[in-house]
């Protein structure tokens, strides 16, 4: 199954705003694991916690690209998510 989560041309401050929060949302995902793991007194995955860091780095890369950009230019973006 495929599905088309983002497709078409936004605006760099558009672009940079949808980026930026679908980052945050998988991050704050990642922390909700290793917040109830934590309440189970279990270990929290380690596969979580490298995600975070691993999105903190795709965050700052994304801003720090798009703060080259002139407002106003408009950027392609195209994200699909495949099911198996």
């Amino acid at each position: 199954m495929e599905i088309k989560l983002i497709d078409g041309d936004f605006k760099v401050e558009d672009a940079r705003e949808l980026l930026i929060k679908l980052i945050e949302y998988k991050m704050n995902y990642h922390q909700s694991k290793i917040f109830s793991a934590q309440e189970r007194n279990s270990k929290p995955g380690l596969h979580s916690i490298e995600r975070i860091e691993d999105l903190k780095k795709s965050k700052e890369t994304l801003k720090e690209l798009l703060s080259k950009l002139e407002s106003g230019t408009e950027l392609s973006i195209y994200s699909t998510i495949n099911i198996k």
